[in-house]
């Protein structure tokens, strides 16, 4: 029954809209505007609906006929309307409102005669869903009041607030929870609903535990400077009207864009506002700004043939080529391999995953006349981008993996987004399951290591090399650039990544041109091994020793070329000299790490408020660390905490709340990993 009641409130919601429109013009053309005037106001505008692009990229290598991949993207066209606080115009290092407003920019998610209904590009301020911890609707929170006063007075002159339209607002029932969404309501200024935020007419995911690109929305530097919760792409969560799990908590949009159903308490004030409005195109002359990339929704990718593995041809998608360069990915996992074999650091440049695939896989996989064209290249190891993480050297290496800038790039065929899930970043093994991959990129400490998980999202944290027990990440899938002057290579078709943003999706996925290229994929889990040559120890084809240039040896232990099965642990020298298992190897590196103890407790913590909004802290150093981990909060029991890594033993913290008091400590970490004590607390207000 309330569903045929909301249809028909929907319904005559739509039919009211033309209406009004219909007697707008009539009224204007009565009133003795020229009827040029209004046609002029409608077609300084033009926009359209969320739709999906035109193919982009594909140029094509004119000698070897490959092309780089082919994208279509969901796009949103945008217009500026109205101004407000959002960067730092007066350099004074803070986006606050002393600053210039800025114009705003909005994302059209329909276009519905002269009505244009409108999502904020950014997430413009930080706001809590209620100031008081208590049960409420939209019609009753604080945040409604705040839209349709504060941010409309500040946002618009008296002529764009008339042109934005009094919207009837139907206020649903949470679906999984049933809480009532209480009366419906007449505003201006709104927030999305979790129905809106799920319809693809808008350009949005269907599913809302998908994690939407579309849906992600990223902070301003003055909603930032509010304290608002970030990652490390400057997306952040989101408040929706839509009530949670009770009266008490409201739905909202995590960083990644996934729906959360459940929602957060309304009194959070961590939470950023994302304000939409219908306007009248008739009431107001818009001037169309751009058009906005969203999400990506296709991915077309070359697919060639080199080498082979498990007694198969090996495939690879071709991410990029020019002139004589191509740039491979295997386009599926290869094999299930640990990063690295002890829990110490585990940066590319020493890792033994980085060893056994310029070892053994080069020299097992290629033969003679197809080595002739993979390069041995200069591959940059660039610092972990949220977390600052020290990526080592840069490497000379036949073969490698994807780093963290690689799986976000266009170019790619990749979405632009760490956060979302993509199935243009899915890989499946041998059993054709989809399964989560490693990166050369270094995760939140040195020990960690990232990877892109088996949904296609990449978690830029990491997981502990040596975390391979529940099988959380194991898979290796390789990368190389090849020499197309020294050998050529044969495509075999083209393998296409949907992301069906449509209502049931039953068109995502992963297809091929021809659909059999992999029909007899095996699962085997070894890979028969070349002859091994006896002067040298080093495979077929691979360079004298067992490691080619570049690869990590002497004092880290010479990894050389063991079987397959053991990561290449044995043959060659351990870490002490000698050979032997894949175990006693381990132990021998594990027993003299510098890590392996817990660092003693940090002393003499130091915080001074000595410039604008900023504290700086300083400690002595403590013996056997090799960084240090902040911690800063406006609650003494360091709830909603936020965090910082550093090597050094001082810090500065910026954009913190003036007038109000933080509380800060320090802890050491090993090289291992290992925690030592917190340090004693220290509390600052902030008065500069």
């Amino acid at each position: 029954m309330k569903k045929r009641q909301r249809k028909r409130r929907i319904q005559g919601r739509r039919f009211a809209r033309a209406f009004v429109s219909t007697a707008l013009a009539l009224l204007l053309a009565g009133s003795g505007i020229p009827a040029a005037s209004v046609a002029e106001a409608a077609d300084s505008t033009t926009l359209q609906n969320p739709r999906v692009s035109d193919v982009q990229g594909g140029e094509q290598d004119a000698a070897s006929g490959l092309r780089n991949p082919r994208v279509k993207m969901r796009v949103r066209d945008t217009i500026t309307f109205g101004s407000y606080w959002q960067e730092d115009t007066n350099g004074d290092g803070v986006a606050d409102e002393k600053d210039d407003k800025q114009p705003i920019s909005w994302q059209v998610l329909s276009v519905d005669g002269n009505d244009v209904f409108l999502l904020a590009d950014k997430v413009l301020d930080c706001q809590p869903y209620n100031t008081e911890y208590t049960s409420v609707t939209w019609e009753t929170c604080s945040l409604r009041k705040w839209l349709n006063e504060d941010f409309c007075q500040a946002a618009f002159s008296e002529a764009e607030q008339a042109a934005i339209a009094e919207t009837a607002v139907i206020n649903e029932d949470n679906p999984e929870y049933e809480t009532e969404g209480g009366a419906d309501t007449k505003d201006k200024v709104i927030l999305l609903s979790l129905s809106e935020v799920a319809d693809p007419t808008y350009g949005f995911h269907s599913d809302r535990s998908y994690c939407d690109q579309a849906r992600i929305g990223k902070a301003t530097s003055y909603a930032e400077a509010k304290d608002i919760e970030i990652n490390g792409e400057k997306g952040c969560y989101w408040w929706l009207r839509s009530p949670g799990s009770n009266g008490n908590i409201a739905t909202d949009i995590r960083s990644d864009g996934y729906v959360n159903l459940h929602g957060r308490y309304v009194h959070d004030s961590d939470y950023g506002v994302r304000p939409a409005v219908h306007l009248n195109l008739f009431s107001f002359s818009l001037q169309k700004a751009n058009i906005v990339e969203t999400a990506m929704e296709e991915s077309e990718w070359d697919v060639v043939e080199l080498g082979t593995w498990r007694g198969q041809s090996l495939y690879w998608r071709v991410l990029f080529v020019k002139e004589e360069d191509v740039y491979l990915l295997a386009d599926r996992i290869l094999t299930d391999k640990v990063y690295h074999e002890t829990d110490e650091s585990a940066i590319w440049e020493k890792s033994t995953l980085r060893s056994w695939l310029n070892g053994d896989f080069y020299g097992n996989a290629f033969s003679d006349n197809e080595v002739k064209g993979i390069w041995d290249v200069a591959w940059e190891n660039p610092d972990n981008p949220w977390y600052d993480t020290e990526g080592g050297g840069d490497t000379m290496d036949l073969v490698a993996l994807l780093s963290l800038p690689d799986t976000v790039k266009k170019e790619y065929g990749f979405p632009v987004s760490h956060e979302c899930k993509s199935v243009m970043r899915e890989a499946v093994d041998g059993k054709k399951e989809s399964g989560s991959w490693w990166l050369r990129s270094p995760g939140y400490y040195d020990y960690l290591a990232a990877y892109v998980s088996n949904n296609g999202y990449v978690n830029s944290y990491g997981v502990n090399v040596l975390d391979v027990s529940n099988s959380s990440v194991t898979g290796v899938r390789p990368a190389l650039h090849f020499d197309l002057s020294s050998s050529s290579l044969k495509k075999v078709g083209t393998v296409t990544a949907k992301e069906d943003s449509a209502a049931g999706g039953s068109d995502s996925g992963v297809t091929y041109d021809p659909p059999g290229l992999y029909t007899e994929f095996s699962a085997d889990p070894e890979q028969p091994s070349k002859p091994s040559d006896p002067s040298g120890g080093g495979s077929a084809g691979t360079p004298s020793g067992g490691s080619p240039s570049g690869t990590p040896s002497g004092s880290q232990g010479q990894i050389g070329t063991g079987s397959a099965g053991n990561g290449g642990a044995s043959g060659g020298s351990a870490a002490q000299g000698g050979t032997g298992s894949q175990n006693g190897t381990q132990a021998d590196q594990k027993e003299g790490s510098g890590g392996a103890a817990k660092p003693g407790k940090v002393s003499s913590l130091k915080a001074k408020n000595n410039k604008k909004k900023t504290v700086t802290l300083s400690w002595k150093k403590v013996r056997g660390a090799k960084k240090y981990q902040i911690q800063y909060s406006r609650n003494k029991k360091f709830k909603k905490a936020k965090t910082k890594t550093v090597k050094k033993v001082n810090c500065k913290v910026t954009r913190l709340a003036k007038g109000k008091t933080f509380y800060f400590r320090v802890r050491a970490i090993s090289a291992g990993g290992k925690k030592g004590t917190w340090s004693r607390t220290v509390k600052v207000k902030i008065k500069k």
